[in-house]
């Protein structure tokens, strides 16, 4: 599937609590103008819907707007994909639980997984929810303390960068 069932979920758009899209190729999350699904209209409104796991699915990019139809949204997998930061859209003030796992190969060549300056989103609403931040095999270098202004609730992070490749000779 390489477009978000915007017809589908509009027909359960009141009853949605999870909702599982891994394995799918979205390499533009929310920039779907094939089907006229774009930005906000990524999602119908889904007011109910608590999880939101887009594991293994290609995402390169995700519209600033892609989530703002899911008010409730408390857990965000983002796991597997091709992000290299936190994206704008990710910024949401109902999430307890954020997650990405990074592919390894995308940092062999030295590259880093960026923060966001303040978990902040554009109209300076803190993530004061967020209990649970992973970032696993995403290489983050160093952190600064300012970096996790927002996250005064935050309870757990996870940080792992397992290099299970072998160093050539």
């Amino acid at each position: 599937m390489s477009a978000v069932p915007y017809g589908i979920l509009a027909q359960v758009k009141n009853s949605l609590v999870e909702l599982y899209l891994s394995n799918n190729v979205y390499v533009e999350l929310g920039a779907d103008s094939l089907h006229g699904h774009h930005g906000a209209d990524t999602f119908p409104p889904m007011g109910l819907l608590r999880v939101l796991t887009l594991e293994e699915c290609r995402v390169q990019n995700i519209h600033p707007d892609a989530f703002r139809n899911l008010p409730a949204l408390e857990t965000l997998r983002l796991d597997g994909n091709l992000l290299y930061t936190v994206p704008e859209a990710a910024i949401l003030p109902s999430l307890r639980t954020l997650s990405f796992r990074g592919i390894p190969e995308m940092f062999l060549d030295g590259q880093k997984f960026v923060l966001p300056d303040m978990f902040y989103n554009r109209r300076s609403i803190p993530m004061a929810n967020l209990r649970s931040l992973a970032f696993v095999d995403c290489s983050l270098g160093a952190i600064r303390a300012s970096k996790f202004k927002g996250l005064e609730g935050l309870q757990e992070m996870v940080r792992m960068f397992a290099n299970s490749h072998p160093k050539s000779k």
